[in-house]
């Protein structure tokens, strides 16, 4: 990924873990919060379009950022 880079460059090590911890924190509680079936379920009734929004989004970023690193 290029925002480290980006970090490292312009905060150094500190940057990168104050970006990184609060990121690994919410993976981790993230997956607690889905841990059964039922809450997974609930998440995808209640925001199903949200998430797919999200997805499409996810994958034109990193198909524009693929395509900006081909052509440097």
């Amino acid at each position: 990924m290029f925002l480290p880079v980006i970090l490292i460059r312009d905060f150094g090590a500190g940057g990168v873990l104050a970006f990184a911890i609060p990121n690994v924190i919410g993976c981790t509680a993230f997956g607690y919060v889905l841990a059964n079936r039922q809450r997974r379920e609930a998440l995808l009734r209640t925001h199903r379009p949200a998430l797919r929004w999200f997805s499409m989004a996810a994958v034109a970023y990193n198909v524009y950022f693929i395509g900006w690193l081909l052509n440097l």
